[in-house]
Protein backbone atom coordinates (compact mmCIF):
# COMPACT_ATOMS: atom_id res chain seq x y z
CA UNK A 1 0.00 0.00 0.00
CA UNK A 2 2.85 2.39 0.76
CA UNK A 3 4.13 2.01 -2.83
CA UNK A 4 0.70 3.01 -4.15
CA UNK A 5 0.49 5.97 -1.78
CA UNK A 6 3.93 7.13 -2.93
CA UNK A 7 2.74 7.16 -6.57
CA UNK A 8 2.60 10.80 -7.75
CA UNK A 9 -0.94 10.20 -9.09
CA UNK A 10 -2.26 9.15 -5.69
CA UNK A 11 -4.49 11.75 -4.04
CA UNK A 12 -4.83 11.48 -0.28
CA UNK A 13 -8.37 11.26 1.11
CA UNK A 14 -7.87 14.45 3.12
CA UNK A 15 -7.07 16.37 -0.10
CA UNK A 16 -9.70 14.78 -2.34
CA UNK A 17 -12.69 16.96 -1.38
CA UNK A 18 -10.74 20.16 -2.03
CA UNK A 19 -9.41 18.83 -5.34
CA UNK A 20 -12.84 17.59 -6.43
CA UNK A 21 -14.29 21.04 -5.77
CA UNK A 22 -11.56 22.79 -7.78
CA UNK A 23 -11.86 20.35 -10.68
CA UNK A 24 -15.67 20.57 -10.72
CA UNK A 25 -15.54 24.38 -10.78
CA UNK A 26 -12.97 24.34 -13.57
CA UNK A 27 -15.14 22.03 -15.68
CA UNK A 28 -18.30 24.02 -15.05
CA UNK A 29 -16.48 27.20 -16.11
CA UNK A 30 -15.00 25.58 -19.24
CA UNK A 31 -17.86 23.79 -20.98
CA UNK A 32 -21.59 23.97 -21.64
CA UNK A 33 -24.26 21.33 -22.15
CA UNK A 34 -24.02 21.79 -25.93
CA UNK A 35 -20.23 21.63 -26.25
CA UNK A 36 -18.96 19.98 -29.41
CA UNK A 37 -15.66 18.72 -27.96
CA UNK A 38 -15.93 19.09 -24.18
CA UNK A 39 -12.81 17.20 -23.18
CA UNK A 40 -10.62 19.59 -25.17
CA UNK A 41 -12.36 22.64 -23.70
CA UNK A 42 -11.37 21.74 -20.16
CA UNK A 43 -8.52 23.76 -18.67
CA UNK A 44 -5.29 22.10 -19.85
CA UNK A 45 -3.74 22.63 -16.41
CA UNK A 46 -5.93 19.78 -15.12
CA UNK A 47 -4.33 17.39 -17.61
CA UNK A 48 -0.87 18.58 -16.62
CA UNK A 49 -1.49 18.38 -12.89
CA UNK A 50 -3.41 15.07 -12.74
CA UNK A 51 -1.59 12.40 -14.73
CA UNK A 52 -4.62 10.09 -14.65
CA UNK A 53 -6.14 12.43 -17.24
CA UNK A 54 -3.92 11.26 -20.09
CA UNK A 55 -4.44 10.43 -23.76
CA UNK A 56 -5.97 7.03 -22.91
CA UNK A 57 -8.45 8.76 -20.64
CA UNK A 58 -9.38 11.22 -23.39
CA UNK A 59 -9.90 8.43 -25.91
CA UNK A 60 -12.05 6.43 -23.48
CA UNK A 61 -14.03 9.53 -22.60
CA UNK A 62 -14.71 10.42 -26.25
CA UNK A 63 -15.81 6.86 -27.00
CA UNK A 64 -18.14 6.71 -24.00
CA UNK A 65 -19.61 10.16 -24.68
CA UNK A 66 -20.40 9.21 -28.29
CA UNK A 67 -22.10 6.05 -27.06
CA UNK A 68 -24.20 7.98 -24.54
CA UNK A 69 -25.24 10.52 -27.15
CA UNK A 70 -26.15 7.71 -29.56
CA UNK A 71 -28.31 6.13 -26.87
CA UNK A 72 -30.01 9.45 -26.17
CA UNK A 73 -30.80 9.92 -29.85
CA UNK A 74 -32.26 6.44 -29.98
CA UNK A 75 -34.27 7.04 -26.81
CA UNK A 76 -35.58 10.34 -28.19
CA UNK A 77 -36.67 8.62 -31.41
CA UNK A 78 -38.90 6.28 -29.38
CA UNK A 79 -40.74 8.88 -27.34
CA UNK A 80 -42.86 11.95 -27.95
CA UNK A 81 -40.76 14.31 -25.85
CA UNK A 82 -37.06 15.02 -26.16
CA UNK A 83 -34.65 14.25 -23.33
CA UNK A 84 -32.22 16.96 -22.31
CA UNK A 85 -28.68 15.75 -21.71
CA UNK A 86 -26.75 17.45 -18.91
CA UNK A 87 -23.35 17.10 -20.48
CA UNK A 88 -21.53 19.30 -17.98
CA UNK A 89 -22.57 17.01 -15.11
CA UNK A 90 -21.60 13.92 -17.12
CA UNK A 91 -18.15 15.33 -17.95
CA UNK A 92 -17.62 16.48 -14.38
CA UNK A 93 -18.47 13.05 -12.93
CA UNK A 94 -16.37 11.29 -15.57
CA UNK A 95 -13.28 13.34 -14.72
CA UNK A 96 -13.85 13.15 -10.96
CA UNK A 97 -14.20 9.37 -11.12
CA UNK A 98 -10.82 9.17 -12.80
CA UNK A 99 -9.14 11.11 -10.01
CA UNK A 100 -9.84 8.13 -7.75
CA UNK A 101 -7.48 5.96 -9.82
CA UNK A 102 -3.77 5.65 -10.53
CA UNK A 103 -1.83 3.96 -13.30
CA UNK A 104 0.28 1.21 -11.78
CA UNK A 105 2.51 -1.09 -13.83
CA UNK A 106 0.42 -0.43 -16.94
CA UNK A 107 -2.90 -1.05 -15.20
CA UNK A 108 -5.52 1.32 -13.89
CA UNK A 109 -6.15 0.81 -10.17
CA UNK A 110 -9.02 2.19 -8.15
CA UNK A 111 -7.45 3.57 -4.99
CA UNK A 112 -10.21 5.57 -3.35
CA UNK A 113 -13.72 4.81 -2.14
CA UNK A 114 -15.17 7.82 -3.99
CA UNK A 115 -14.80 6.06 -7.36
CA UNK A 116 -18.03 4.08 -6.98
CA UNK A 117 -20.11 7.21 -6.31
CA UNK A 118 -19.37 8.44 -9.82
CA UNK A 119 -19.16 5.04 -11.48
CA UNK A 120 -22.71 4.15 -10.45
CA UNK A 121 -24.08 7.22 -12.21
CA UNK A 122 -21.87 6.83 -15.28
CA UNK A 123 -23.11 3.28 -15.85
CA UNK A 124 -26.69 4.53 -16.15
CA UNK A 125 -26.35 7.91 -17.88
CA UNK A 126 -29.86 7.98 -19.35
CA UNK A 127 -31.33 8.02 -15.86
CA UNK A 128 -28.76 10.25 -14.15
CA UNK A 129 -27.95 12.85 -16.81
CA UNK A 130 -31.14 13.12 -18.86
CA UNK A 131 -34.45 14.77 -18.18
Amino acid sequence: MSKIESNPQYIKDKDMAKIEKKVAESIQNSITDDSIDPINQIDTDLFTKYKQLNINFKQEFNHDLKEVKRNIIFKNSLQHSISNFYEVEYVKDYVLRELHTINWNGQRLIVSYGYSKYDKKLHDPLNWYCE
